[in-house]
């Protein structure tokens, strides 16, 4: 019986007719295995507890529910006069819009999920219930604001949500959770004729505003209309003045970010009455702008 020569050539293009069904198959294959590991690690996940922010004053843990839902909840004992809220800011990753909520406590939805925060906040912890929507990504924006004044930001925590779908049924879950201090709203000097007051604007300029008051005793000793006031910092690369500007009652410094991260001191002075406020800041890499300390030596009396 001869013996039937298949030519290399042949082989060659059986195989290659071949690949059109044997790729695309064990392609499949993999995308049912990805999808069944993925499904097993969601539902695993279910029912369990994450911990984490224990570096930060703000630890948190989070409960992934076996409805599907998760119920995060951040450490408020650091800031007892402050509440979690939900920022308008908060978006989703594919579809970029969202309704956005009042800072009552009402719920907040985006397309991939909403978010449900306790509203008196009277605990220990504030508790956020995450329900999902729809599958896709979003970021969730939790500040840190005063209860009596919410321009009085001190806190932003980033978290990123991922909602998957399984067998028509949503599971959401957290992927990431990031946190960064906010420069909010600082009193100083109210024991002195200067009491002054650190803020930012809506421009992420820092203002630095002093209010004068007349001494009972000494009346004309440390009147505002005489205090001539100016303001400097030592590293203008990193933060530099704007100027300073009275107007009725008081008079405010406006300082803003330079082009270099790092420290510097700013020191707003009023040397005719012998006053003097300095502020430690910082910079940091994302153009972020904080006071790590500040102090008031003088005024006492009019030199």
């Amino acid at each position: 019986m001869a013996k039937e020569v298949v030519f290399e050539s042949e082989r060659l293009s059986k195989w290659n007719r071949s690949k059109r069904f044997v790729i695309p198959a064990i392609a499949f294959v993999v995308v049912i295995v990805i999808a069944v590991v993925v499904a097993l690690i969601m539902q695993g996940n279910r029912g369990e507890t994450f911990t984490g922010g224990e570096d930060s004053p703000y630890p948190y843990r989070w409960t992934a529910n076996k409805d599907g839902s998760v119920l995060l909840e951040v450490d408020r004992t650091a800031s007892p006069q402050y509440l979690w809220n939900i920022s308008e800011e908060s978006t989703s990753i594919e579809i970029l819009s969202g309704e956005s909520t009042d800072e009552s406590g009402e719920s907040f939805t985006l397309p991939v999920l909403s978010a449900q925060p306790d509203r008196t906040q009277s605990g220990e912890k504030a508790s956020i219930l995450l329900t999902p929507t729809m599958a896709g990504r979003a970021v969730l924006l939790l500040d840190l604001r005063h209860k009596d004044n919410a321009q009085d930001q001190i806190y932003e925590m980033t978290i990123l949500t991922e909602v998957l779908e399984e067998n028509g049924k949503l599971y959401a879950n957290l992927i990431s959770i990031t946190g960064a201090e906010q420069q909010g709203i600082t009193h100083g000097g109210q024991e002195t004729p200067f009491p002054y007051t650190v803020s930012l604007n809506e421009s992420g300029d820092l203002l630095i505003t002093v209010t004068a008051q007349d001494s009972e005793e000494e009346p004309e000793s440390v009147s505002r209309t005489e205090a001539n006031w100016e303001c400097v910092s030592d590293n203008e690369e990193t933060v530099y003045v704007l100027g300073v500007l009275y107007d009725a009652d008081d008079v405010t410094a406006y300082v803003r970010a330079g082009t270099e991260a790092g420290r510097c001191t700013v020191r707003m002075s009023a040397e005719n009455v012998g006053v003097e406020i300095t502020l430690d800041c910082e910079v940091r890499e994302d153009g972020t702008l904080l006071v790590l300390s500040h102090d008031i030596t003088g005024g006492e009396t009019a030199t």
